[in-house]
């Protein structure tokens, strides 16, 4: 297993996106992804995924948030015409309402068909829908102090997206249930922080001699460095219902780690908060999401919503230098609309139908609107 570190430009982007395939008269899920790929004839930027009523876009290297905009309005326009063609509408958020785990058909690939037999249960229950931004890093050491810092940071990143609060037919009571599922999972969840680049080469490399994995694509963290691209990729953050959520989320995401770029440049010293402390963090976001308290390093209690406005000052500085100020003000206006749990629960209460919430996720990905009931 090679795990040369592929240095980066720093700071460029990649993004990609796990979408719902639903039926449009029953807004169930629908095992649609064979006949959309087939629809895209080899696009390299539409994949298939575990099951097929999942299919995925990806952006290209992008040097800016702008060009992500122009890529994730393309992709994704795309990407909709093929399912419209093939009779299917797409929604994003990261579980259906109310379509069941056990309805659905694996995608015909030997790779899932090994994920399937080696993980059993939990592999067949994984129908979750997340959202992956890669940020590039020039070194490999480098990729390990962001990985490190960036754990902190990962509950409130979770808490801005969540969009899961439904599990076949039923209210979790979690602003989002995506990431109890997914920890599930071998090798999947909150990492654990690394000394250097030589600790990550040596776990990755005793994995793959005791045959637990084959490639780091099985390393399913919520934050992991990437040696092939040559990025840091964050993987915590459900997927969002409107590319604009999307776009203002990898910002935040960039200059997080933009910043924690310049600290190491500058040699300083990451300052970690405890482990444990994190973990209560991240439940407290599964819990609550933007109306959670955080814990800081003093052990006082952080509503999300304070500290998301006290992160962007500090983060402005290097918004400004890296052009995205401009969509770091989407983060802001997630505060002020709520995360897409938060309005699919008031379409629940206005309507008493889950196929009613997942219209309004299908028109809110359809006409990037939110749907404010």
């Amino acid at each position: 297993m090679d795990l040369t570190f592929n240095s980066s430009r720093p700071n460029t982007l990649g993004v990609e996106i796990e979408l719902q395939i639903i039926n449009p008269e029953t807004k169930e899920l629908a095992s649609g992804s064979p006949q959309i790929l087939e629809k895209a004839q080899g696009d390299p930027h539409i994949k298939q995924e575990l099951f097929q009523s999942v299919i995925e876009i990806n952006t290209d290297v992008c040097e800016n948030i702008d060009q992500v905009r122009d890529e994730l309005n393309l992709r994704v326009g795309i990407l909709q015409k093929h399912a419209s063609d093939c009779g299917f509408e797409l929604a994003g958020a990261s579980t259906h309402p109310f379509s069941s785990w056990k309805d659905q058909q694996p995608f015909p690939d030997p790779r899932y068909q090994k994920l399937l037999d080696d993980i059993q249960y939990l592999a067949r229950r994984m129908l979750t829908f997340g959202l992956h931004v890669h940020v590039g890093v020039n070194s490999p050491e480098k990729a390990i102090y962001i990985n490190n810092s960036m754990i902190s940071y990962l509950p409130v990143l979770f808490a801005l997206t969540t969009s899961g609060p439904y599990w076949t037919g039923s209210d979790s009571g979690l602003a989002s249930l995506r990431p109890k599922i997914f920890e599930t999972l071998p090798n999947a969840g909150m990492p654990s922080y690394l000394h250097c680049w030589h600790e990550y080469r040596r776990i990755m490399m005793l994995l793959h001699k005791a045959e637990s994995i084959k490639t780091i694509r099985e390393i399913w963290w919520d934050v992991r460095p990437h040696p092939n691209f040559g990025t840091i990729e964050v993987r915590t953050c459900d997927v969002l219902p409107t590319i604009d959520e999307t776009v203002a989320l990898t910002a935040l995401i960039q200059c997080i780690a933009a910043r924690l770029s310049d600290l190491y440049d500058a040699n300083e010293e990451m300052i970690l908060l405890p482990y444990m402390i994190v973990k209560e963090n991240r439940w407290r976001a599964i819990r609550r999401g933007i109306e959670a308290e955080l814990i800081d390093m003093t052990g006082n209690k952080i509503p999300v919503r304070a500290y998301v406005e006290d992160l962007l000052d500090k983060l402005s500085e290097t918004a400004s230098k890296l052009n995205c100020s401009h969509e770091l003000e989407g983060i802001q206006k997630i505060l002020k609309n709520g995360t897409s749990s938060q309005r699919q629960r008031l379409v629940y209460q206005k309507t008493n139908s889950f196929p009613k919430v997942v219209e309004s996720l299908v028109e809110e990905l359809k006409h990037n609107t939110l749907c404010l009931a």
